[in-house]
């Protein structure tokens, strides 16, 4: 019966003739393979055999898949699809005839320059994808690369950001995101570079023509000078008495000109007719208008070029004003030169009236910033109290009085001083926790806090910005530069030079200066408006000064397409042979934000920068400075970025933020002198771009990764050129002599490795050190320190067998 019926339903389903034709049926009984055999010895070819294991002819349209004719049936495509067949993707079909239907399957062909299924990009194509899409909230410039997966590679683009910003009386410049000056207000004498034109004044900033690779930027009074990544020295605007490093008889240049003999030069001032650079070895050199001596070379005779200031000690760094220079030595000093008809030298006398070569302030103790005001000056000491000279008709000194002082006088209300900051008639400062505060003039604004009174006692700027820097503008007007990379400008505004867009005789708050979106878009080789035409094509880009050919070190270095052929940077054929593009072997290459080589890595985050990767860290001698931190009861925090450098903060601390003992598990360690441990991390740490999963743990006050280093000295060239390391308070210590049961306590968490070392001395049993350092999984590092003593020392971060020339202090 079972045989009967699966024949009807054949006959059924192919509607042929019923006559039962069993010629193709073997009438052998012992034919055990034909299971459909019903002993009709004369049907020897019955081609409706189906379950004849010997048949190769298949039924096409019964969803069964009968090889060899078969590939598929209906529905049924035996467990293939378009990937099994060298296609990337789509849908497989079955045809009628039981064979593969492939029309419905793609392949995606990366590199064909459009976006198939399954791709981010192709070639150029990146989609509705761009850089400044990134954020809402935040510009976000530079150019997308795809990579050969056609996957997006976003690390070029980076939210603009500034630098710097430093002002003079009627213009303001600033230090952007990728190594370019850009500056706003007056153009009488040709401040806003070449590119103005016939610009008199403008309120947003504007970029300046033939200036590249910045590292640092300072201001007189009508004219600026840039630092270059090679140390040379370039300065444009009014060229009074040779500032610009020409002669005098010319009279300004928009153009910026390289100062001749400057070839190692490490920090800048500039006052109002004269400047002055340090070298790497803290010499220093002034050129232009000497009439007060204030080159400080002994003379009085005017010179364009570099003359040599008599400094008996190592620099770190000048501040000039209107007729002056002050110097703060690296022991924390600080000598003046100049005019004294006001009290600027600050040496307690009003004779001499002037002075060519350097004198000494009249003050004690160890100085550790210092800044200028039109006619007068400030010293921040190491304690956070801010000591003042000179002028004072509106009480700019700080002491509540209105009385010039020729020697330094306190600043009353001051005591957690960082930074200052001078203008024309007014002071401001900013105090460990960032908060910027003013006193002084206000008629145009001045001090920031809303109203133009004046006022003789220290004012908070409005807005609850952390300043990290100020300017001297030696005028009415200020500027701050926060801990995001944002400036923010209040005070007179009649040329613009406030930057907010519009002019006005007074903004008595703070406004941010934002990165000009228009000139960013214009330079990405992107259509960002969508009308169908990119960049330096589109009328709408006309005149914003980004489109060109890439022909120049600085065009192929931005991260910018500036000739909208689309190509970035090393990726575009006009950049081949220029400097920027290459291996990552140089300092340069290696902190300039561009991925040189290609590679995919950028700066730190290359195996090849490590040798020339930034440290971050401060040697201190006899005690360290308090504006680093409190060691009685301190933190420094040392946060990565992302791209394998550091940001960092401090500040007070009533004690450990983390309970001793309570990871899981804790570690005792008894270290003897001359000792170390290598820990196992409970995570992976990321230290300059490298991965490390362990480290060791020295008896001398520090950790080391790939090696141990038990080695007692605690020099600033082993620092620098030995093992990757953290300097928490890097000494001899002695843990042999601790009396502490358990002088190091090793803390496991899952997120982070807490180290905790109590009452540890010396060799010589003069201090103690009792300091809690975090390492957490993100690769940011806090050391906490409570009633340690003192003695010279380094802290810090380094990537080791680097060049002291690459340090970033603490305190610059």
């Amino acid at each position: 019966m079972k045989h009967s019926l699966y024949f009807v339903i054949v006959c059924t389903w192919f509607a042929v003739a019923c006559s039962f034709d069993g010629s193709g049926l073997n009438t052998n009984n012992n034919n055990t393979n034909n299971t459909n055999n019903v002993n009709n010895t004369s049907n020897t070819n019955n081609t409706n055999n189906v379950n004849n294991t010997n048949n190769t002819n298949g039924v096409c349209g019964d969803d069964q898949v009968d090889a060899p004719t078969e590939a598929c049936d209906g529905d049924n495509l035996n467990g293939f699809l378009c990937a099994d067949l060298g296609y990337d993707s789509g849908v497989l079909a079955c045809s009628d005839s039981c064979q593969f239907d492939t029309a419905g399957c793609t392949v995606d062909q990366c590199g064909n320059g459009v976006i198939d299924t399954g791709e981010e990009c192709d070639g150029m194509d990146f989609g509705a994808n761009l850089c400044h899409k990134r954020s809402e909230a935040d510009l976000w410039i530079g150019g997308l690369v795809c990579n050969t997966d056609c996957t997006i590679d976003w690390h070029n683009c980076q939210r603009a950001r500034w630098a710097k910003v430093t002002s003079q009386y009627f213009t303001t410049c600033a230090l952007g995101y990728v190594s370019e000056v850009w500056c706003w207000g007056k153009n009488s004498s040709g401040q806003l570079g070449p590119s103005a034109g016939g610009v008199t004044y403008t309120a947003t900033p504007m970029r300046v023509a033939d200036l590249d690779n910045i590292v640092d930027l300072e201001s007189g009074v009508s004219s600026f000078c840039a630092l270059r990544s090679d140390d040379t020295v370039m300065c444009w605007g009014e060229n009074i008495e040779g500032v610009l490093g020409v002669d005098a008889s010319i009279v300004y240049s928009a153009t910026p000109l390289v100062i001749a003999g400057l070839t190692d030069t490490v920090s800048l001032s500039v006052g109002y007719n004269h400047a002055c650079a340090v070298d790497s070895a803290g010499t220093v050199h002034c050129w232009g208008a000497n009439n007060y001596g204030q080159l400080g070379d002994g003379t009085l005779v005017v010179s364009a070029t570099p003359v040599l200031v008599d400094l008996p000690v190592p620099i770190q760094f000048v501040r000039s004003n209107n007729s002056n220079s002050c110097a703060l030595t690296t022991a924390g000093e600080v000598y003046c030169w100049g005019g004294n008809s006001i009290g600027e030298l600050g040496i307690g006398s009003p004779s001499p009236t002037r002075s060519a070569t350097p004198l000494t302030i009249d003050a004690t103790g160890v100085f550790t910033d210092l800044g200028a005001g039109a006619g007068h000056f400030c010293a921040v000491k190491d304690d956070g109290t801010l000591w003042c000279w000179g002028f004072n008709n509106y009480g700019q000194l700080g002491d509540g009085t209105v009385t010039t002082s020729f020697g330094p006088v306190q600043a009353v209300d001051v005591v957690d001083a960082v930074r200052f900051g001078g203008g024309y008639l007014h002071s401001c400062y900013v105090n460990s926790g960032g908060a910027t505060y003013c006193w002084g003039y206000n008629s145009s604004g001045d001090l920031g806090d809303g109203t133009v009174t004046n006022s003789n006692v220290p004012v908070e700027v409005l807005g609850g910005h952390t300043a990290v820097a100020l300017t001297s503008s030696k005028w009415h007007h200020n500027c701050m530069l926060d801990v995001e990379g944002d400036i923010y400008c209040w005070g007179l505004n009649s040329t613009g030079q406030v930057g907010s867009g519009y002019f006005a005789l007074a903004v008595s708050s703070p406004v941010p200066i934002l990165p000009t979106r228009e000139i960013a878009l214009c330079s990405d080789g992107l259509d960002n408006d969508m009308d169908g035409i990119a960049d330096c094509d589109d009328p709408d880009c006309d005149n914003l000064g980004a489109c060109t050919s890439e022909d120049t070190v600085s065009r192929c270095s931005d991260n910018l397409d500036n000739d909208g052929d689309g190509f970035i940077d090393c990726l575009d054929p006009q950049c081949a042979g220029l400097t920027v593009c290459g291996p990552e072997n140089t300092t340069l290459r290696c902190s300039d934000g561009i991925d040189n080589d290609l590679s995919g890595a950028v700066d730190c985050d290359d195996p090849q920068c490590l040798p020339f990767c930034n440290s971050l860290y401060e040697v201190f001698q006899g005690q360290v400075p308090t504006e680093l931190f409190d060691i009685s009861m301190g933190f420094i925090s040392i946060t990565p970025d992302g791209m394998g450098r550091y940001g960092f903060s401090h500040g007070t601390s009533a004690g450990y933020t983390e309970v001793v003992g309570a990871g899981a598990p804790s570690q005792s360690l008894n270290l003897d002198s001359e000792d170390y441990q290598e820990i196992i991390l409970p995570f992976s740490f990321p230290f300059f771009g490298v991965t490390r999963t362990s480290l060791f743990l020295s008896s001398k006050g520090f950790i080391t990764f790939d090696e141990s280093d038990v080695d007692g000295s605690s020099s600033e060239q082993e620092f620098l050129l030995g093992a990757p390391r953290i300097a928490w308070y890097w000494k001899d210590w002695s843990p042999s002599q601790s009396t502490a049961t358990d002088d190091a306590i090793v803390d496991f968490h899952n997120d982070r490795l807490v180290i905790t070392l109590e009452s540890v001395p010396d060799t010589q049993g003069m201090s103690n050190l009792n300091v809690q350092v975090v390492l957490h999984n993100t690769g940011q590092i806090t050391m906490y320190y409570m009633d340690c003593g003192t003695g010279a020392g380094i802290v810090g971060i380094t990537p080791g067998r680097t060049e002291a020339k690459n340090e970033t202090n603490f305190i610059p």
